[in-house]
């Protein structure tokens, strides 16, 4: 797997200039559907309860894996479409990492260059996301947020325009009326992505229509720790930002 990294700063620049891009983070737990004959783990469901399990064996449907699996292997070539992975240190150590290395190189994706897809959970937890999110607040674009409910308050931080509940867990079909919703708004728009596997589906087929001229930005998990909530997965209980790591997130200082 190659990985660039180019931080945080290059990312805001790109915001800064107008110069659009969609990025579609890919961890561990998403392989884990993608790659043929690799089991998930339940690693979510053990830890934080009923829905991180039951979207788990959501998406591992065969036909659910499929379509995941599609977005992965139909990327689209333009500068403008970067795709993110990482791998979880457990993922490494019980060896899945070697067989996700070796079937991304017989699906010919060996030698793609991908963005670091731990970028927005690194910086945000270094409380280091400042200077992107004072991009996407200045940027003229009409900013669109999809992610559960409970962090419909981030309009307190975001001059939103429209939000677009997610359910959690959620399934195929939440994908149409996510892609549905987002064409129905004047474009372009700047989409902030917080919907699991739907939302990463949802942005790989907005991208062809408005993507040349939209930012479609996965920003996982990373939302949930920086609107200051508890959702599931990786921001748990021991996740949570203290008010300093909020407020250098936010406010810079």
């Amino acid at each position: 797997m190659r990985t660039i990294s180019p931080g945080i700063d290059f990312y805001a620049a790109r915001i800064q200039e107008g110069d659009p891009f969609t990025l579609i983070r890919y961890g561990d737990g998403d392989l884990q559907h993608i790659v043929p004959d690799l089991p998930p783990t339940f690693r979510g469901g053990r830890a934080h309860g009923g829905p991180s399990r039951r979207a788990t064996i959501i998406w591992s449907q065969e036909d659910h894996r499929l379509a995941l699996r599609q977005t992965f292997l139909e990327r689209y070539d333009s500068p403008r479409y970067w795709m993110a992975l990482w791998y979880a240190r457990y993922f490494d150590r019980q060896g899945y990492a070697q067989i996700a290395d070796a079937w991304l190189d017989e699906v010919g994706l060996g030698d793609v260059e991908f963005h670091d897809g731990s970028i927005w959970r690194s910086a945000t937890r270094k409380g280091k996301m400042y200077p992107l999110l004072k991009a996407i607040r200045e940027q003229p674009l009409p900013i669109v947020v999809i992610a559960p409910e409970e962090m419909e308050d981030i309009r307190g931080k975001l001059p939103v325009t429209k939000f677009i509940t997610s359910p959690f867990p959620n399934d195929l079909e939440d994908v149409d009326v996510f892609v549905e919703e987002v064409l129905d708004l004047d474009q372009p728009v700047f989409l902030i992505m917080c919907a699991a596997v739907a939302g990463k589906m949802a942005i790989h087929r907005l991208f062809p229509t408005i993507g040349e001229e939209s930012f479609l930005v996965d920003f996982g998990g990373a939302l949930h720790g920086l609107c200051g909530r508890y959702v599931r997965g990786v921001y748990g209980p021991k996740m949570m930002l203290s008010p300093r790591e909020l407020r250098l997130n936010w406010e810079g200082a």
